[in-house]
């Protein structure tokens, strides 16, 4: 008999078009940090569609590559978007945070409650 456990590093939902996110409501406060060690934190605002809203930087956060205007939630995965429409990180929601993800060029990233 195996202990099946849940914990923040076994999958407890699958990836797939069936999947559902963990959270409905990702809005609030989030450290986003780098395997390279850069570090901000970032604060999610909701949108009235539920469906995703704006990201704020505080001071426009030099530690990352990037940065991002707005998220969205989809089964799948949490994406953070450029003003421009590009997809800049987005990380799995089949997991309990910290979030697993990574940057639009593969570098790894970790998305965690504040």
């Amino acid at each position: 008999m195996s202990d099946r456990r849940i914990t923040p590093e076994t999958p407890i939902n699958q990836s797939g078009p069936l999947a559902v996110p963990l959270f409905d409501t990702p809005a609030g406060v989030w450290m986003l940090s780098s395997a390279s060690g850069g570090a901000c934190q970032i604060t999610l605002e909701m949108s009235a569609d539920a469906s995703g809203g704006a990201v704020i930087w505080p001071d426009r956060c030099a530690a990352l590559p990037f940065s991002a205007s707005r998220w969205t939630l989809d089964a799948v995965a949490l994406v953070l978007w450029s003003n421009g429409g590009e997809r800049v990180a987005s990380f799995r929601t089949d997991m309990l945070p910290p979030l697993s993800g990574e940057d639009a060029s593969g570098g790894r990233l970790t998305l965690s409650r504040r």
